[in-house]
């Protein structure tokens, strides 16, 4: 009965829900309108490079449409889940994060020497990528059915097991 009780926690811890997000990636050079359609929805920017990533703050794009001036910034830690993510794990984060997570924008550029802390000019022709974090509903909503399922089915053993054991019990009380 013990071993039973175990099986059934490990099944259950292991099959808690777990919320996914997934990358939009747009090739090429970004758009004046893509940016400014970003900014409307109150993306966070990040601005990366080969070996480096900055948090991009009043984020403005020229009259001339060539380029976005910027102030970066360090990126706090609730913003480094995808960052810190190893290459190939599951793109998922905790609940708790889902506000940092699912508003992130990154830009993607070759290294250039003058990225660094402070007001920044970024040439829009240099954008080589732009990658838009989602939720991946479809993934999410998956997990979170086969948790629910894996739990109900773990209980139904559990209560099973024990309403055999209390009958084998009564059984043998009889005799």
């Amino acid at each position: 009965m013990k071993k039973l009780l175990t099986a059934i926690l490990l099944v259950s811890a292991f099959s808690s829900c777990s919320n996914f997000y997934k990358v939009i990636v747009t090739n090429g050079p970004a758009t004046p309108k893509g940016i400014e359609d970003l900014k409307k929805q109150q993306k966070y920017f990040i601005l990366r490079d080969t070996a480096r990533a900055y948090s991009m703050n009043n984020i403005s794009v020229s009259p001339d449409g060539q380029s976005v001036q910027a102030d970066l910034t360090s990126i706090p830690d609730q913003h480094m889940t995808y960052l810190w993510r190893p290459k190939g794990e599951k793109p998922k984060y905790d609940k708790m994060n889902e506000p940092y997570v699912l508003n992130e924008v990154h830009l993607y550029m070759l290294p250039d020497s003058n990225m660094a802390p402070g007001h920044y000019t970024l040439p829009l022709k240099n954008v080589q990528a732009t990658e838009i974090l989602q939720k991946d509903v479809a993934r999410t909503s998956r997990n979170h059915i086969a948790a629910v399922l894996i739990t109900v089915g773990g209980i139904a053993v559990l209560v099973g097991g024990i309403v055999l054991a209390t009958g084998a019990l009564a059984f043998g009380a009889l005799f």
